[in-house]
């Protein structure tokens, strides 16, 4: 029985000057990658996979060596790297624009894609992923967590706007590829659901 596991980068250096995508990983977030390793290593992953955001990189260089494992960053598996930044908006403001991103599915709310563009294509780039996986082998992803509630919302009972309002960094969302369904969410320390 295969999984694929989804973990929200790491925790990532804030910084103004910069576009979110291009953010690195904090001294916490850089820590926290290595307590999310010691929570991957019952999973049977030979290869990890990142977004090609710089934290989702970095969250899955960290993991991929602290478990001697290959990574590989994958083009398509993350919402518009175009979405203006967290930065420029006071933070109420900001969570507001990405549930109405999240909510309003078919509609461009930020950056230069609608939710619903967003989630078909990361749909099609993770599906290419299972499918070259052998079947007794977990496929790891890390990425953000805009995209992983889009994409984990079909495998759940909530919303992606429920899922990524509740999304604390970094997290581990696992599901079952026989029955599709989510069975594990969880933070670094705590099991949450």
């Amino acid at each position: 029985m295969s999984k694929l596991i989804f973990v929200k980068h790491s925790i990532p250096e804030m910084n103004s000057d910069l576009p979110h995508h291009e953010w690195q990983l904090s001294v916490e977030g850089k820590d926290q990658a290595l307590k999310l390793a010691n929570q991957l290593r019952s999973f049977k992953v030979n290869k990890f996979y990142s977004s090609e955001e710089r934290s989702s990189i970095e969250t899955t260089y960290l993991i991929a060596s602290e478990l001697l494992k290959r990574w590989e960053p994958v083009q398509g598996i993350s919402h518009d790297c175009q979405v203006v930044t967290a930065m420029k908006y006071p933070k109420p403001i900001w969570k507001e624009k990405i549930k109405q991103f999240l909510t309003m599915k078919d509609h461009v709310i930020l950056g230069n894609e609608t939710a619903s563009d967003v989630k078909t294509r990361i749909k099609l780039e993770l599906e290419k992923l299972i499918s070259n996986v052998g079947s007794n082998e977990d496929i790891c992803v890390i990425t953000s967590s805009i995209t992983m509630a889009l994409f984990i919302e079909d495998y759940s009972s909530n919303q992606a706007s429920e899922l990524w309002d509740g999304f604390l960094e970094p997290i581990i969302a696992v599901i079952d590829l026989d029955s599709r369904r989510m069975t594990k969410l969880s933070t670094v320390n705590a099991l949450t659901r």
